[in-house]
């Protein structure tokens, strides 16, 4: 599992870089791929027209080490809101995860940990969370 650059929206795979385990079983990465027309650009903008005229959908997968794609999930991206960066979503892996998964390696985890720190420092979030 590598990233890779995408040249388009309908091109694109979504993944967790790092596997999660649950109660110490088996590795695994979350997927997420285009289903259906996106748009043909990687621009912001592009993806805002586009759900402007019609909502996006994605599938959801689990994927082992093994490669095997497990289907376990849908979503459908119907509006995209203008904010300004402070109150724009943060995709914090350290703190945005079920209890019961780990980040693996546990080394690595430990690093991202202070990594995500320092970016909930640097974008403005006072909690004192993770």
């Amino acid at each position: 599992m590598f990233p890779a650059p995408a040249f388009s929206w309908n091109g694109a795979r979504y993944s967790t870089l790092v596997p999660y385990s649950r109660a110490g079983g088996a590795a695994a990465w979350l997927i997420v791929t285009p289903r259906g027309v996106h748009p043909t650009g990687t621009s912001l903008s592009a993806l805002k027209t586009a759900v402007d005229h019609s909502p996006l959908h994605f599938s959801v997968y689990l994927a082992r080490i093994q490669l095997q794609l497990i289907p376990i999930g849908h979503l459908c991206l119907d509006e995209v809101e203008d904010h300004p960066d402070c109150l724009q979503p943060s995709f914090d892996p350290v703190l945005n995860r079920p209890a019961h998964m780990r980040m693996l390696p546990e080394w690595l985890a430990e690093t991202r940990k202070f990594a995500y720190r320092g970016s909930r420092n640097g974008r403005g979030d006072t909690q004192k969370r993770g």
